[in-house]
């Protein structure tokens, strides 16, 4: 994604705090693929409350319209993202989530090729 020059951000309910949790990006090498990672239990509030997503989004410099979200959860990520005017992506490839207070996703990937392949056409 970086060699495509996106930036890459990570949203995500967890009840750990939010400094084990960046300690384990470290020590997984993936904080350096990431430029912003933020947990529920940072800022109070869990997916779909719109302000995580607003955390993610003002640290990362992008407008909602200009953001595509990678989630597999329809009614806290599809659902969430989408009401901030995020293109949404289900990734389907761990689970299929049929929340009934989801919402149908923009795009759903069965595959992680599948998500480079989206991004390339929301890029275009």
């Amino acid at each position: 994604m970086h060699g495509r020059g996106l930036k890459l951000g990570l949203v995500s309910n967890a009840f750990d705090p939010g400094w084990l949790l960046h300690q384990d990006l470290e020590q997984m090498g993936l904080a350096d693929r990431l430029d912003f990672a933020v947990f529920s239990s940072e800022v109070g509030v869990r997916k779909p409350d719109p302000r995580i997503f607003r955390r993610a989004l003002d640290a990362l410099g992008v407008e909602p319209e200009n953001a595509l979200f990678v989630g597999d959860r329809l009614y806290e990520d599809v659902r969430g993202a989408g009401e901030l005017g995020m293109t949404t992506v289900q990734a389907l490839w761990f689970r299929a989530d049929e929340h009934p207070a989801g919402v149908e996703p923009d795009h759903q990937a069965f595959t992680q090729l599948d998500v480079l392949n989206i991004a390339r056409r929301f890029l275009a």
